[in-house]
């Protein structure tokens, strides 16, 4: 038997929401951040500031990172990175990548 691809995906968003007893595994609403929180918190949670994180780890971070290396620094914590997001991380990891059939290099 032929199906028409993705058919029963546009039926179910046509459909989904008239039906009397909806049985599709998206058939449970969302919440929203109130209703996990409360209304107390969301409204503590709307006050923050937006902002975006310290690129190369929060200071705090990078300080505790360093004290576990003798000689390492916050500023200069030696073959040491913290980083932010998946670019942040990764980033040093793909520099350190060895050439096709090179040795690995140290990340710069």
């Amino acid at each position: 038997m032929k199906f028409d691809i993705f058919q029963m995906e546009r039926n179910q968003t046509l459909f989904e929401n008239d039906v009397e007893i909806n049985l599709t595994e998206s058939g449970v609403h969302p919440w929203s951040i109130e209703d996990i929180l409360g209304e107390q918190a969301a409204s503590d949670l709307l006050k923050q500031p937006l902002g975006y994180g310290w690129t190369d780890g929060r200071p705090d971070l990078r300080n505790n990172i360093a004290s576990w290396y003798p000689g390492a620094t916050a500023a200069n914590p030696p073959g040491r990175a913290a980083g932010a997001g998946a670019a942040g991380g990764a980033s040093p990891g793909t520099r350190a990548w060895p050439p096709r059939g090179g040795p690995p290099r140290a990340p710069r």
